[in-house]
């Protein structure tokens, strides 16, 4: 399979990578804890664990897709890797009968790759265990919430830099962010350029399907 770059392909492309709708900070919390997980287990535990660390980012990235189908060239841009190394991750996966990959007629040439029902009994024990910290996180004031929330963004965002985990499609990434535009409201210091809309820090996307990159450093700070 040759190497695709990540523009739009059609819009099937935008049904196929369409995002979840904006959730509640709780489950953005919960979010933000499995991506951290994946990880931990994985780099920890590479013994245990019956799946690379690709095989597993694929997997959940999958499992939180809409459709629970993403194409090859959206996978390759999420994870940041070569594509013989997804390519091989691809196969395996399919040999193990928990994701299937098809071919389309789209002009690049892309793959469609899709979540089988094993695969996503496998995705949802891997992204599991967050949901026990429920009454802990519940227990939280609203305050300490968003301040645990964007602690774990900045640490989802250091394990991106050094491509430990997959990308995120963050606010804090994003060519539309505007961080503290707004000092004079803590409530809803930053703004969104893509709605025109003032927004706090429990509001921070960590999925968001309008997300467009930027080429600027994230800000220090985000309360």
């Amino acid at each position: 399979m040759d190497c695709l770059d990540a523009s739009p392909l059609s819009a099937c492309n935008e049904v196929a990578n369409a995002a979840l709708p904006h959730s509640s900070l709780l489950q953005r919390i919960r979010v933000a804890l499995s991506k951290i997980s994946l990880y931990n287990q994985a780099a920890k535990e590479p013994e245990s664990c019956p799946y690379s660390l690709i095989e597993q980012q694929i997997l959940t990235l999958l499992m939180a897709s809409q459709l629970h189908s993403l194409f090859r060239s959206s996978l390759a841009r999420a994870l940041d890797v070569w594509c013989a190394s997804l390519d091989e991750a691809i196969q395996q996966l399919v040999l193990k009968g928990l994701i299937e990959a098809h071919a389309t007629e789209l002009p690049s040439r892309d793959m469609l790759v899709t979540l089988q029902p094993a695969g996503a009994l496998v995705a949802h024990h891997l992204i599991q265990w967050p949901h026990a910290l429920d009454s802990v996180l519940e227990s939280l004031s609203p305050s300490t919430q968003e301040e645990l929330y964007v602690d774990l963004l900045h640490t989802i965002l250091q394990l991106q830099e050094t491509k430990k985990i997959p990308i995120s499609l963050m606010c804090i990434t994003c060519r539309h962010f505007r961080s503290m535009q707004y000092p004079e409201n803590p409530d809803r210091p930053h703004h969104c350029a893509f709605v025109e809309a003032p927004f706090g820090g429990r509001d921070l996307q960590i999925n968001c399907p309008e997300h467009s990159d930027t080429d600027q450093p994230p800000p220090p700070s985000l309360l």
